[in-house]
């Protein structure tokens, strides 16, 4: 028998083999079903469609015959299926901006439309004389829209700046007989210079990290010219049933100052960066070990080619301090 854990991305009614397993609305629904199923999803809202999907085994893989659907394995015989919504409806584009603005090629007229549906996104359309000169689609529904532009090292550019939700958005256009996407950003806070331009991505973790890009021009064109890790409160206090998670998040991010600091001085001693980097490969998250009866372990959840499988890892603890780990597969 297996543990399924079922998550969506929008709240329905969910079936399990055209009988009610209950409503999902920002939580999720846990079943133990044998064999071969089927699940079906239907919205509590207007917005989009119901369908319906089968979840089977094949050598030993659990498989979804939609494509809407990923799936964590995790220990004993427990997964975690994540669904998407479904939908096929069309919004008519609105458009939320229509500003002139002078520029060294003259005077451009610059409209922004936002589209819902699917795939919701914003239309950027650069016009000179009613003739269209860049017609681009942005990652996502753009709003608080604020145009200028600016020489950044010398070099002439339109800047597009915005919200996506909570974060900033920044699209910068090359601007000489053509008008050419340069760069677009999407960070929680963008910072333009003189020369210039700086993003900063919140990571999430314990001690919230923060990842810096730097952004240099060279020929006209932007490239990546720096990144490193910030610290935005380092006084964070670690009680010790957090030490392997704050240990394992730093490892992530790559930050061995900071994972070392969680390790007994023998481990610290016989261990060197290069193996401590490379022992646990790239894992995408760590996760509470609620699938064993092993006190002192977590669950590292790592991408493979189809979805995401996990392996459990054991820490002796002396003093608070990590003085061993084993990677159990």
């Amino acid at each position: 028998m297996r543990n399924f854990c079922i998550k969506a991305d929008f709240d329905c009614l969910v079936l399990l083999n055209g009988n009610e397993l209950g409503i999902l609305e920002g939580g999720q629904l846990n079943c133990k079903v044998e064999g071969k199923f089927v699940l079906t999803f239907f919205p509590l809202n207007n917005k989009t469609l119901p369908y319906s999907c089968v979840i089977s085994s094949e050598n030993g893989k659990i498989r979804c015959s939609s494509n809407l659907c990923s799936v964590v394995e995790l220990p004993m015989q427990n997964y975690e299926l994540y669904f998407l919504p479904y939908s096929i409806q069309y919004n008519k584009p609105l458009l939320i901006k229509d500003e002139m603005l002078d520029t060294i090629i003259g005077q451009l007229e610059i409209r922004i439309y936002n589209m819902e549906g699917r795939d919701c996104a914003s239309q950027i359309q650069v016009l000179s004389k009613d003739k269209i000169m860049l017609d681009y689609q942005s990652t996502s529904c753009i709003t608080q829209v604020n145009i200028t532009s600016k020489y950044i090292n010398n070099e002439y550019f339109i800047l597009i700046q915005g919200a996506i939700e909570d974060y900033q958005y920044l699209l910068v256009l090359s601007v000489n007989q053509n008008v050419e996407v340069n760069l677009e950003l999407v960070a929680n806070q963008i910072e333009i210079h003189d020369d210039c331009i700086k993003t900063l991505s919140k990571c999430f973790d314990i001690h919230k990290h923060g990842r810096v890009h730097v952004y240099k021009v060279q020929n006209g064109k932007f490239y990546r010219d720096e990144e490193y890790l910030v610290i935005m409160n380092d006084n964070v206090k670690i009680n010790a049933d957090l030490v392997p998670y704050a240990f394992f998040e730093a490892l992530q991010l790559k930050d061995i100052h900071k994972c070392r600091e969680y390790l007994t001085e023998e481990l610290n001693n016989g261990v060197d960066d290069e193996h401590l980097l490379s022992y646990f490969g790239q894992f995408q998250e760590v996760r509470q070990n609620i699938y064993t009866n092993d006190d002192m372990s977590v669950v590292l959840i790592y991408k493979n080619d189809d979805n995401y499988t996990s392996k459990i890892c054991k820490l002796t603890m002396i003093d608070n301090k990590i003085d061993n780990i084993e990677l159990i597969d």
